[in-house]
């Protein structure tokens, strides 16, 4: 994709609990990842998540902060379930959908 400052090469995510404190999650993907699965979260947290994409110019802005709560985590005939949050990557700008994620 092609922004004013160049061609875009890649997105950072930072993901943190939503009182603030060190971030959860720093993470940098490429241009050609559109969505990114983040697991291993805490069950009843509220999580922000901003995103900011790069060019060969450096760093964009970043994002404003998209908030998602995480559910409970549980177990379903014998899978454990652990909670996570699916980011998608459209242009720069991040939504967020919440799924459980088996593990065994």
């Amino acid at each position: 994709m092609i922004h004013q400052n160049g061609v875009i090469l890649g997105y950072r995510l930072q993901i943190q609990k939503e009182n603030g404190g060190p971030l959860v999650w720093n993470l940098t993907v490429g241009a050609d990842v559109y969505g990114y699965i983040v697991s291993d979260l805490l069950i009843f947290q509220n999580y922000s998540v901003q995103i900011l994409a790069f060019t060969n110019k450096g760093d964009g802005p970043l994002s404003e902060k998209v908030y998602q709560m995480t559910e409970e985590s549980g177990e379903l005939n014998g899978l454990k379930l652990k909670r996570t949050l699916c980011l998608i990557i459209v242009g720069g700008l991040t939504s967020t959908n919440r799924h459980s994620k088996g593990k065994r």
